[in-house]
């Protein structure tokens, strides 16, 4: 007795820890890799269960033992405050309470029996459990539900319908604590009903679980995707303007070709002046650049151009390092995510400010862009947070940085100095030459 009694209490704490992971997945950040967090979390909950045996699961201590449980996991594997953290510590307790209160009053009041009459009867008992943890896990859904549509973008309102899966089961579960209290069954089957309830509930539970990875999985081919249309778009474009320049500079120096045989038979003082003028404005069309990466020269006098255009200042000093490692569409990707940011902050910004550097220092590349900006960006942790309207479609940037500087096993850094209201991108790739 006293086995099965532990065996079904092990049960109740490895269902209760795996609802408690779900929930503080879907409402916090994870800051360590998804092992860890449930190795952490299982092993926690086992710390709960010694402790509720060795003190007969006394309920204040049980209470304030729940509460630290989910204080230290929260802290430990997620990226949200202390205040957060008990919080969300304190809404775990209710919600184990409330699911066991609003379950047996349910009970109660469905069946017209005394709950109480059946605790000795470990089966019976469970099968109780499991419908009462069925309702915790609904309702920790619930209140992560509007969280995960922030969250997790792409996932849609048309979704509830997955709850249909628990409130059928909690139906079952019903029949299978109405049956086993109605009819005079053997051990077996009541066994054999406690165990079937289990594993429906933990094929509710596992659903979500798959289902929430999956979405979050979708959203990630869809970033990349998004990504990848881009950088296409990109290189059509960078494509295009670099046939046009050439040909602008084909036509530039032939153009000076013709002027100075002009100047040369015309022998006339103002035409010598006008013709040196026009020679003078034809000069900046035949630069082949200065940074010897044809794809750099190329980004820089897009972003030139765009900064002119949003009346933003654009300087940048190119001098021991030109990135020529990079393939072109790393490079693409990588400097009109950080231009486009950097440009797009700038321009709201009283200063109006881009500066980018690229040279290497002690044998690293070393990127840094510093950008005017007069509001301190939105992070969630460590991580940037877009401020644009269709978070679907933004958002992508510091990820696709994140992606290409890993690659080239790089490191990614930046910084808002809130007195000089700048912001910095810090890029430092190791032991690359150009």
């Amino acid at each position: 007795m006293i086995c099965i009694n532990l065996l079904l209490n092990g049960l109740v704490y490895i269902i209760e820890a795996i609802i408690a992971i779900v929930f503080l997945q879907d409402i916090f950040y994870s800051k360590c890799k998804t092992v860890r967090i449930w190795i952490t979390g299982f092993s926690l909950y086992a710390l709960l269960m010694l402790i509720n045996l060795l003190f007969d699961n006394n309920t204040y201590i049980n209470i304030v033992s729940i509460v630290l449980v989910h204080f230290a996991f929260a802290c430990l594997c997620f990226e949200c405050s202390w205040k957060s953290s008990l919080v969300a510590s304190i809404v775990v307790i209710v919600a184990i309470t409330g699911a066991e209160f609003l379950s047996m009053c349910f009970l109660s009041f469905a069946f017209n029996v005394d709950i109480n009459a059946y605790v000795d009867n470990e089966y019976i008992y469970f099968l109780g459990l499991t419908f009462s943890k069925t309702v915790y896990f609904i309702i920790c859904k619930l209140l992560s539900f509007s969280k995960l549509l922030s969250k997790v973008n792409n996932f849609k309102k048309s979704h509830l319908y997955l709850f249909i899966y628990p409130i059928c089961s909690v139906f079952v579960f019903l029949i299978f604590w109405r049956i086993a209290t109605e009819f005079n069954l053997s051990n077996q089957i009541l066994f054999l009903m406690s165990f079937s309830s289990m594993v429906i509930l933990v094929s509710v539970i596992v659903t979500y679980v798959l289902f929430t990875y999956a979405t979050k999985n979708d959203m990630k081919l869809y970033e990349l995707q998004s990504e990848l249309d881009r950088i296409s778009i990109d290189e059509a474009y960078y494509s295009i303007l670099d046939k046009q320049n050439n040909e602008l500079k084909e036509f530039a120096h032939d153009e000076k070709n013709h002027l100075m045989a002009i100047k040369s038979l015309a022998n006339n003082p103002e035409v010598d002046k006008y013709i040196d003028s026009i020679h003078h404005n034809l000069k900046r069309y035949s630069v082949s650049g200065n940074t010897n990466n044809k794809m750099l020269d190329l980004i820089l006098n897009k972003y030139a151009l765009l900064s002119e255009v949003e009346n933003v200042k654009f300087n940048y000093t190119i001098c021991t390092s030109n990135l020529s490692f990079m393939e072109n569409s790393d490079l693409i990707a990588l400097l009109s995510n950080i231009l486009d940011n950097a440009i797009d902050a700038a321009k709201s910004s009283k200063e109006k400010m881009v500066e980018l550097s690229i040279n290497k220092v002690n044998g690293f590349d070393m990127l840094t862009c510093i950008n005017s900006c007069d509001t301190k960006p939105d992070t969630k942790g460590s991580e940037l947070i877009t401020t644009k309207k269709n978070k679907r479609l933004h958002g992508i940037g510091v990820r696709s940085i994140k992606r290409i500087v890993g690659k080239y096993n790089g490191n990614y850094d930046w910084t808002y100095d809130n007195h000089k209201k700048e912001f910095s991108t810090f890029v430092m790739f190791e032991g690359l030459k150009n």
